[in-house]
Parts: C-alpha cells; sequence; structure tokens
C-alpha cells in the first residue's frame, strides 16, 4: 500500500512539474514577445520621428497613436519576423468595425427565422472618400482564440472612438 501511495504520489510531482514547466516558458515567451514589440514600436517611432501619446498591445499586433502628427502606427509579428503600416490619419475621413465569418439561416417549424452569426475575425477598417485604406486586425480566432474575442472588441471599439475623434478633429481645422 505504501509503495502504490509513494508511486501516485511521484506520477502527480511529476504532471505538476510538467506543466509549471510549460506554464513558465509560455510567460516566459509572452514577456519576450512583448519587449520586442515594444523595441520595434520604439525603433519605428524613431524612424518617423513620432510621439506616441497611446499605444495598446495585444498577443502579437500593436497599434499606436501620435496626435500631435496624427500618425497611426501598427505593428504586426508574423514568422519571426515585423510588419507595419504607418498611417497619415490626415487622409482617413471615416472608420468603421467590420465582422468577418459566417452566417447560417435557419427557418423554423413556427415560421420565424434564426440566423447565427460566427465571427472568425474583426478588423478596424480605416477609408478615405470611401476607398479602403487599411484593415487592422484586431481579433482573429486563429490566433487569439475565443477567450480574447471580448477584451479584442472592446479595444477595437475604443480605438474606432479614439481614431474617429482625431479624424473629426482635423476635419474642423482643415476645413
Amino acid at each position: 500500500m505504501n509503495g502504490t501511495i509513494l508511486i501516485a504520489t511521484a506520477i502527480i510531482l511529476v504532471i505538476v512539474l510538467i506543466v509549471g514547466l510549460i506554464v513558465y516558458t509560455a510567460s516566459r515567451q509572452t514577456r519576450k514577445m512583448k519587449s520586442d514589440m515594444l523595441n520595434e514600436i520604439n525603433q519605428l517611432a524613431a524612424r518617423y520621428r513620432l510621439h506616441i501619446d497611446q499605444t495598446e498591445l495585444f498577443r502579437n499586433r500593436a497599434i499606436c497613436l501620435d496626435r500631435q502628427q496624427q500618425q497611426l502606427l501598427y505593428v504586426v509579428y508574423r514568422e519571426g519576423g515585423f510588419s507595419y503600416s504607418n498611417i497619415d490619419l490626415g487622409t482617413i475621413d471615416s472608420c468603421e468595425i467590420v465582422n468577418l465569418g459566417s452566417k447560417r439561416s435557419e427557418t423554423l417549424k413556427s415560421g420565424k427565422t434564426r440566423v447565427e452569426e460566427h465571427i472568425s475575425a474583426f478588423e478596424l477598417k480605416l477609408y478615405s472618400k470611401k476607398n479602403e485604406i487599411a484593415a487592422l486586425a484586431f481579433y482573429s480566432e486563429i490566433e487569439d482564440g475565443a477567450a480574447d474575442m471580448m477584451d479584442n472588441r472592446r479595444k477595437a471599439e475604443t480605438w474606432k472612438t479614439l481614431l474617429s475623434n482625431v479624424i473629426d478633429f482635423h476635419q474642423l481645422r482643415t476645413g
């Protein structure tokens, strides 16, 4: 009996150590990614002489705003490298959040139609005179996972409001 308890305890201890190692490694990778992302943002800000007022980091993406120069910086990390967009908000007339995914409709026995929407991604789209200038991904089911959907929706709504205010202010100043 003592041998069985000892073996069971050893197995549980090994499982706990493995889970702990996985959590530690993931945490370390997240900290490194955040550090690398901030370094990239600082380098891009220096290159374009930006004075970043606001930054939002999430998973492998970051969005940054320079209100004074009306510049938006969107940085993405994929496959070992960074890509970015530097967008002049003076050329933007409007923005909206667009859901990407699929819809399925079904007619119920009662005659009512039920529509189900599956959102696999959403983007903040920036427009100039109804031409799309940029599509900034705020959520991707594959990259972020369903657990991040609501938080990223809140971030997208916040940035939509923020950018709309900057765009409106610019339009009032210029004309």
